[in-house]
């Protein structure tokens, strides 16, 4: 996969082979199923008479603010081969960076639960460490190429 800043100001993703495709669908898949547990963990520290209004009123909006940032990028991934090319402008960089923050945390927030003892060699655990790089790489050259002034 190539990954670079292009210079008309937006960012330019080609995908070389399967595997390209399958680190940017994992983020979907990573980030999928951290949406309660992520809106709790936003809330902090927020003490009990806060956290019913919290359930109320933010965790809604929270939710379709999480499924919109996944929809971006499974909308952008659909039908996608290897040789294709696409583009993230700054109209789609929001998204793009909540959607790679919310895999960020999921996979934090996995490999802080595992085990001590997990071997290094672990498929898994090797799998999240190498796609949590990926997803911190990307995600700041979303933030630099498209978000900062």
């Amino acid at each position: 996969m190539k990954i670079a800043p292009t210079l008309d100001g937006r960012v330019r993703v080609d995908l070389e082979n399967e595997k390209d495709i399958w680190a940017l669908i994992s983020i979907v898949v990573d980030a999928g199923g951290a949406m309660g547990p992520l809106s709790d963990q936003v809330a902090g520290g927020m003490g009990a008479e806060f956290a019913e209004d919290w359930r109320e009123w933010v965790v809604p909006d929270l939710a379709d603010q999480f499924r919109a940032q996944l929809s971006e990028v499974a909308g952008t991934m659909e039908g996608k081969a290897p040789g294709d090319s696409f583009f993230i402008a700054r109209e789609q960089a929001e998204l793009w960076y909540g959607a790679l923050n919310q895999a960020r945390r999921a996979l934090h927030a996995q490999r802080s639960s595992s085990p001590e003892d997990t071997e290094p060699d672990d498929s898994e655990v090797r799998r999240a460490r190498i796609l949590g790089s990926f997803y911190d790489r990307l995600q700041i050259l979303v933030f630099e190429t498209l978000m900062e002034p």
